[in-house]
């Protein structure tokens, strides 16, 4: 993910949640609910939501442009 946003791969915000979702989604299966990769990633997801959603008609304009 840090890559793509380096190079500016995400052209729209639910190709970037979707990404993040997958993280969260691995790192369950991978290592259970209660690990704490597992709880950042959680956390992290819902930053991430709660960040958007904060910003969103920023973004849909922003979205429009690209």
């Amino acid at each position: 993910m840090r890559t793509k946003a380096k190079r500016s791969e995400y052209k729209n915000r639910d190709h970037f949640l979707s990404d993040l979702e997958l993280m969260r989604s691995n790192t369950l299966i991978f290592n259970g609910p209660q690990h704490p990769i597992t709880l950042k990633a959680q956390e992290l997801e819902q930053m991430a939501n709660t960040a958007i959603n904060g910003k969103l008609g920023e973004i849909l304009n922003l979205e429009t442009l690209v």
